[in-house]
């Protein structure tokens, strides 16, 4: 663990930071704790890879990552745009980039997501009229994006999409 948040570096994700996706993907992917996890086959399926194949090549990508001073990465948060036709789970316009947040287990609990997406929500201010998500209904991390400004505007049986005006 780290003494305090000073110990923390929070960067702009590149382009060459892309090979941090797969895994952050799947650490982003909520299961409860009385769950299997899941399988990482799962990143290969369109409605996942869609997320991150060719991220920082597409217009509207931008993100962070949170590194502890020994290079450990602990955690990412990154936006997507994407078109009607194929949307993101969290989708609720064109011009709204869905926004995906990962920490590491272990980080949890410890004020990285809620500075990993201050940081980001600042990046996209000026960029985007506002940035979506979703989440799974009953995961922790709604009180987190109620907190900071997440309204919800679709609740569905398996998520639920918020929004943040930006």
């Amino acid at each position: 663990m780290f003494s305090s948040l000073n110990d923390l570096l929070i960067r702009p994700l590149t382009r060459a930071d892309k090979g941090l996706l797969p895994e952050a993907l799947y650490q982003a992917l909520y299961v409860s704790p009385q769950e299997i996890p899941l399988s990482r086959d799962l990143l290969s399926l369109p409605e996942f890879a869609r997320y991150i194949e060719r991220w920082g090549e597409r217009r509207g990508d931008l993100g962070s990552v949170a590194i502890l001073k020994n290079r450990h990465v602990i955690g990412v948060v990154w936006l997507r745009l994407f078109p009607r036709d194929t949307p993101g789970y969290g989708f609720v316009d064109e011009h709204t980039p869905e926004l995906l947040i990962s920490v590491h287990p272990e980080w949890r609990g410890c004020g990285i997501g809620t500075k990993l997406l201050e940081v980001t929500l600042q990046q996209a201010r000026g960029h985007f009229p506002a940035v979506s998500l979703s989440v799974t209904p009953g995961n922790p991390a709604q009180h987190l994006y109620e907190r900071l400004g997440f309204t919800v505007v679709r609740t569905c049986i398996n998520d639920i999409t918020m929004r943040s005006m930006l």
